[in-house]
């Protein structure tokens, strides 16, 4: 089982009456990640941890992330298991609208378009992660 601590986990194993602490292969680990060039308007927790998702579990937000304070980074602390292949980066898009070409919404937000001459709606894809 696990326990949740501000900020972080404590894990808990069964004991095990060979139990020998120099045999015991720990891989998990918990880290801060750190976005870049995210526009404010998403420092949310649903949307952070979706963007985190993709790379390692999401556990919490850091103080200033969380008020939305002033910072070059929102971040994130994230549980890493350090024998899988860890990424250095992921891929954040903005909504496009392919009816208006416009950055900044979708087709179905699109004030521009005429919903009854275009009844086919996308959702657009906004998070994915880079190869």
């Amino acid at each position: 089982g696990s326990w949740t601590l501000k900020p972080g986990v404590l894990r808990l194993f069964s004991w095990t009456s060979d139990f020998n602490p120099n045999n015991v292969c720990q891989s998990n680990t918990q880290c801060w990640m750190h976005i870049f060039g995210l526009p404010q308007e998403y420092w949310h927790l649903r949307v952070l941890f979706s963007i985190t998702h993709v790379i390692r579990t999401p556990l919490s937000l850091d103080d200033t992330t969380m008020r939305h304070s002033f910072c070059d980074f929102a971040c994130v602390l994230v549980n890493v298991n350090l024998k899988q292949k860890l990424r250095d980066q992921i891929l954040v898009e903005r909504i496009f609208c392919s009816s208006c070409q416009t950055i900044g919404h979708s087709l179905v937000d699109c004030k521009r378009t005429d919903r009854k001459s275009n009844p086919k709606v996308q959702q657009d894809v906004v998070w994915k992660p880079v190869p």
